[in-house]
């Protein structure tokens, strides 16, 4: 237990360092930048607030962005743009409209995105959710089951006072006695 702790809260540290570093830059106006890699047949677009340290990741095979199917042995590294920025996500926004200007292109190896809105997520998940009940029916009916079953016989105390199950909580609160209650407090 103890050395998952340790591992939590280096993790954490990391995270928040970055965060830190990435408001530091800003206040001192700092740039991102979005830059292409290209070999002969084919590009990929990135984004970055630290050239000198995407460049040698690239340069000493630290891969760990997209692009793993460019010729690196004939690679070209482009600056596309500088994007003077508050947050890191003004610089992913500019780097999304680059992936999304060449999106159907099939030179392009930009697939994932860069940038997503809340909304976006949002509507992603839903997508994704359908998706998944289509693809795993049985799955899908077997959660279903297990949460319900879960939440029979449960009671929970409303705010009201009354003592209601759990399956009917929502039922509850539309009621004209719960409402009564409510505003008799």
């Amino acid at each position: 237990m103890p050395f998952k702790d340790i591992e939590k809260r280096r993790e954490n540290s990391r995270i928040n360092g970055k965060k830190r570093r990435d408001k530091r830059l800003a206040e001192e106006g700092k740039k991102g930048y979005v830059y292409k890699l290209s070999d002969d047949t084919n590009y990929y677009y990135g984004s970055t607030i630290n050239i000198k340290e995407r460049m040698n990741k690239y340069k000493y095979g630290k891969k760990d962005c997209g692009g793993h199917d460019l010729d690196w042995s004939n690679i070209k590294f482009e600056i596309v743009e500088e994007v003077p920025y508050t947050e890191r996500n003004e610089v992913r926004q500019k780097e999304q409209s680059y992936i999304n200007l060449h999106k159907d292109d099939e030179k392009c190896l930009n697939k994932m995105r860069a940038f997503s809105t809340k909304e976006q997520q949002k509507k992603d998940r839903v997508k994704y959710n359908i998706q998944w009940r289509l693809d795993n029916p049985e799955k899908y009916e077997a959660q279903k089951k297990k949460a319900i079953a879960s939440q029979v016989g449960v009671s929970v105390l409303c705010d009201c006072g009354c003592k209601v199950s759990k399956t009917h909580i929502s039922r509850h609160i539309k009621t004209q006695k719960h409402i009564n209650k409510i505003n008799n407090k």
